[in-house]
């Protein structure tokens, strides 16, 4: 990935699920940097660092457009919305399930994290409903 500006630092998590996802599950990469570039975009467009950053997020996501021209989860905003909220909540539900069996490891906290990230991801989407906060 990009080298990312340090004004764009806070998006740093949703980079790691994207690098993380990788290879293993497109749709959440590819909304993840879909949404590291919409908030690029409303951060800084004018340093040529941002500029960078957001042209090289931006190619890559055309490159996994063209790649998976047939997955309904980059090409229909509505599966996508589902199936990232799915995902969201499997981690949460992976990381409420380790809290309660009185295990506690960092992995915990990263899987919480992580389905807090997911469910900040789906904002792409329009606004959160409800049910992904019950």
């Amino acid at each position: 990935m990009g080298r990312l500006p340090d004004i764009l630092k806070s998006l740093k998590s949703f980079l790691k699920i994207a690098e993380d996802m990788s290879g293993s599950d497109v749709a959440v990469e590819y909304w993840c940097l879909h949404y590291v570039l919409r908030e690029a975009l409303r951060s800084d467009t004018s340093s040529r660092k941002c500029q960078s950053f957001t042209i090289y997020v931006l190619s890559y996501l055309h490159k996994l457009e063209n790649e998976n021209k047939v997955d309904e989860r980059l090409n229909s905003k509505t599966v996508a919305q589902k199936y990232v909220k799915h995902v969201a909540l499997d981690f949460f539900q992976k990381a409420d399930k380790l809290d309660h069996s009185g295990r506690f490891s960092l992995t915990i906290v990263e899987l919480f994290i992580r389905a807090s990230n997911l469910i900040t991801v789906l904002s792409v989407f329009g606004d959160i409903d409800d049910s992904v906060s019950s």
